[in-house]
This record gives C-alpha cells, sequence and structure tokens, in this order.
C-alpha cells in the first residue's frame, strides 16, 4: 500500500483499539472523546464497573470507528494493549486507566496488567511495563542458567539480567555472564541456545573452531538455531 492511501484504506484499525479510562468523582455518565494527542479517552464515574467497557466500546463502534479513522494517519499506536512472552507461553493484556495519581502497575488475574496514574505519559508507562518485563525475567533466565551451568559442567562467578540493546548476552573474561531481559519474547529453544553459547565462552573467550565444537556438544542444533536468531524482530515489540 502506499502512502497515498485514501481515507477509506485506514478501515484496517485493530479492535478494540487502544484506549485509556479516566475515572472522575464528579462524572455521572460515561464519556468517549479522541484527545488531542489523538488517543481514545474513556471517562466514567468513580466507582464504575470497568468490565463494561468492551460492552460500551461496541454499542460506540460505529463512532469510534469513524473517528479513529480521520486520524489514522497521525495515530501512534505506542503502547501496547497486550503483552506476549513466547518463552512462558503466556498473553498478557493490558489497561490503562487515567485518574489523578502516581502512575503504578498492578497485576490482576488472568493475565491482566492494569496502568493506573498518568497514562497519557507514555515514556513513564513504557519505562514501568519494561521493568516489569525485566522483574519476570529475572524469575526464569537466572535459574535455567543454573540449570545448564550444572549440566554442561561450565561454571559462571555472576549472572546480570539487563537491557541490552544489541546483544542477547555477552560473557567477560572474569566469568560474569549477562544476558538481556528480552529474552523472555523468544521460543525456548533460542533461549537455551544463548544461554549454551555464552557458557561456552567461558572457556574459550572467541568463535574459534574449539569453541563452536563444544556449543555443538551441547546444542546439535546450534547452526538452525544461530539461523533464527536473525530473525527474531517479530517476537519483539515496537514500543520496547
Amino acid at each position: 500500500m502506499s502512502n497515498n492511501a485514501s481515507i477509506n484504506d485506514t478501515a484496517l484499525i485493530t479492535w478494540p483499539p487502544l484506549f485509556f479510562i479516566r475515572k472522575h468523582r464528579r462524572a455521572r455518565h460515561v464519556k468517549i472523546r479522541v484527545t488531542k494527542t489523538h488517543q481514545l479517552e474513556i471517562t466514567v464515574p468513580y466507582r464504575f464497573n470497568i468490565r463494561e467497557i468492551p460492552a460500551i466500546l461496541e454499542e460506540n463502534r460505529s463512532w469510534i470507528t469513524k473517528h479513529l479513522q480521520r486520524l489514522q494517519p497521525w495515530y501512534p499506536d505506542v503502547l501496547p494493549e497486550k503483552i506476549d512472552i513466547h518463552f512462558l507461553r503466556q498473553s498478557w493484556t493490558v489497561t490503562y486507566m487515567a485518574c489523578q495519581s502516581r502512575l503504578k502497575l498492578v497485576c490482576r488475574p488472568d493475565n491482566e496488567i492494569v496502568l493506573m496514574g498518568d497514562v497519557h505519559n507514555h515514556e513513564t508507562c513504557k519505562t514501568l511495563l519494561g521493568k516489569w518485563l525485566k522483574q519476570q525475567a529475572k524469575l526464569v533466565l537466572i535459574p535455567l542458567l543454573e540449570k545448564l551451568s550444572l549440566q554442561t559442567g561450565l561454571q559462571y562467578k555472576h549472572v546480570t539480567i539487563r537491557n541490552q540493546k544489541s546483544l542477547w548476552g555477552s560473557c567477560t573474561c572474569d566469568k560474569a555472564i549477562n544476558l538481556n531481559y528480552k529474552l523472555i519474547f523468544l521460543p525456548p529453544e533460542l533461549v537455551t541456545y544463548v544461554m549454551i553459547h555464552e557458557l561456552c565462552h567461558l572457556r574459550h573467550l572467541n568463535h574459534s573452531p574449539q569453541f563452536w565444537a563444544l556449543v555443538a556438544q551441547f546444542d546439535p542444533a546450534w547452526q538452525d538455531h544461530r539461523r533464527s536468531l536473525r530473525g527474531t524482530d517479530q517476537y519483539i515489540a515496537p514500543w520496547l
């Protein structure tokens, strides 16, 4: 599709669209509007049951679609409505609730994340979501690395889970391993390959034939896994 598409071409709006909930003590009715920053905002009474929101969206679907279509060329989908964690085989829905309080993240049953506070501050929202993902990564990546270390007999001294821009993992000369928290977005077999790769660097801090032979000893399909790592953009959310 070219950049000269007409407004009718924007009908492919995902449903339900990304929206923000604003609870107001003085509100008596539900109010839906599109803000100046091209965001769908739903204002509800303070004690309103937010589980009724999907039905309200459906009732106003025509109006919402019409107004979002007009804004679609400039409507930035910068915050996630869903987070898929492939390594854990989990899918989390994300709800945004605007209110006059410090922004905080709450996890609810049925894999739901709720951000409450100044949700229009997208950078802060993304920071909180990133911190939560990093915590989830620590809970699963560190035990797996320990398990693989015992299985291979390759022992490290320290592991750090961090946000690395261009590396999935790294190993230092003092036997410290760094792992990218975004590994939890990848399929399990690729996560295992990355960890085996870094553990093998504990013995060979290079990519010599001896290094690859050691990798093959613990991961016979390492070549396939290495190739698959080049196409992992499909797993990583663009907002990260």
